[in-house]
């Protein structure tokens, strides 16, 4: 008898204890997906992203570097400190959006974007900075009531600001996790404003493109700065029909026309072939124009497009537009297309800031789809991504007066290249952020 009650009292034991692990394992435990089968397609009943939110979870895929990994990373060295560092910066809720890190996603050279991602590392690494979580929670609610409010609308609130702002604050979100029902409330809230048409320039007035449109119709820095943003929204959303027009439009900039070609270029005077104008210039491609002859693998062509020089020509231009007051006479400002190039202007190419911001938006863009089931993005279009960096190099050995190598804010750039396809490009430390993303020197540095 003692042992029969025994024998019941441990079964009864196994059934409150399978009953109390399976109650567990439904609230905490994501469901677990193969890997192959994460993102697979969008549920129309619930938003399959991180959080919890709205239904039912899922096996969370995180849209930068996983939390798992950034606990490997050291919590020393000069990529460590310079984070951790500038983590300790407040946030300024309900400014005027002028200031440097104001929340808000309408000022184009706000930092608040990056100092939420920074919050968000430090927080992972250490996980006792809780006081960043709750600021990243309460910056995210700010940002989507912003939006909604008429009168928080001014002349910066254009395509390219909202579009370099949204990568970072998306990943913040990611990496701390929102709480309900904010995190619902910020799935549905992506969801809808990336199709809410948007100034341009300053005409102070919503009612031009959308940030997807901007993706569809600019090949140029405007284009990839939004391609990134919306990769983030995308993987965030696990939004797979997104996510699979990102990746059309990016191959498609990239240089496969036949995956997507209906970019609106400008000027296609820097085009290997305009009758088939690319984004990044084809390997092996040059443009001749008279006596001089332009690598163009690895260059970009919609940017080139957009350089400009000095030239001794008063018959163009009267005196209030001189381009270069300490030269005698009127200098007048000329578009940089080959043929001026090589007859007005040493034949060099003509350095222009352009370039580094599409690139910073291609590169946030390949790693975030990297991570998302396309493993082999950097080798799309002959490793177009690593030709890109190669003629920057190139054209800073030759003309070493101008800061075509990425410098500043956009140094975060060799180091993930670096990581992807195992080069040694510079890679510098530097007290710069980035528009769209920073902090790589810590998160993709060398083994």
């Amino acid at each position: 008898m003692a042992f029969g009650r025994t024998q019941h009292l441990l079964s009864l034991g196994l059934c409150v204890g399978a009953l109390l692990c399976l109650t567990r394992c439904s609230t905490e435990t994501p469901e677990t997906l193969p890997a192959s089968e994460v993102g697979a397609s969008k549920t129309e009943v619930w938003d399959r992203g991180p959080g919890g939110g709205g239904g039912k979870r899922a096996a969370h895929a995180y849209i930068w570097m996983s939390p798992d990994l950034l606990a490997q990373l050291p919590k020393s060295g000069r990529g460590w400190t310079d984070l951790e560092k500038f983590a300790q910066n407040n946030f300024i809720f309900g400014g005027p959006n002028t200031g440097k890190f104001d929340v808000t996603l309408f000022e184009k050279t706000n930092d608040a974007d990056v100092l939420a991602l920074a919050k968000a590392m430090v927080f992972v690494r250490t996980s006792f900075t809780w006081t960043y979580r709750q600021d990243i929670q309460r910056g995210v609610r700010e940002i989507m009531d912003e939006w909604s409010n008429a009168a928080a609308i001014d002349c910066s609130n254009e395509q390219l600001s909202v579009a370099r702002n949204l990568t970072s604050w998306v990943l913040a979100a990611d990496y701390v996790g929102l709480d309900e029902p904010l995190a619902t409330d910020f799935r549905q809230w992506l969801g809808t404003m990336i199709d809410t048409p948007l100034c341009e320039y300053s005409d102070c007035v919503r009612d031009d493109r959308s940030l997807r449109e901007i993706m569809l119709e600019r090949p140029n820095n405007w284009g990839t700065m939004t391609m990134a943003a919306l990769a983030a929204v995308a993987a965030y959303r696990d939004d797979v029909n997104l996510l699979g027009e990102v990746r059309r439009v990016f191959d498609g900039w990239l240089g496969d026309r036949q995956e997507y070609a209906d970019f609106r270029y400008g000027d296609l005077c820097w085009q290997p072939n305009p009758a088939l104008p690319v984004g990044i210039g084809p390997p092996g491609s040059t443009i001749v124009a008279g006596a001089c002859s332009y690598p163009m693998d690895g260059a970009l062509p919609e940017e080139l497009r957009r350089s400009e020089f000095c030239v001794t020509d008063s018959t163009l231009c009267d005196a209030a537009a001189d381009c270069d007051t300490t030269t005698s006479g009127i200098q007048c400002t000329a578009i940089a297309c080959p043929q001026n190039v090589c007859t007005s202007a040493a034949g060099q190419f003509q350095y222009n800031i352009y370039i580094h911001g599409a690139l910073s938006g291609a590169v946030v863009c390949a790693e975030i789809l990297s991570h998302r089931g396309y493993a082999d993005v950097y080798g799309w279009e002959q490793d177009a991504l690593k030709r890109a960096a190669q003629w920057l190099l190139d054209r800073q050995a030759e003309d070493p007066l101008h800061p075509w190598w990425f410098n500043g804010n956009d140094s975060f750039v060799p180091w993930i290249l670096n990581a992807a396809y195992g080069t040694a490009f510079p890679a510098a430390h530097v007290n710069t952020v980035g528009r769209n993303m920073d902090f790589t020197d810590w998160t993709h540095q060398s083994p």
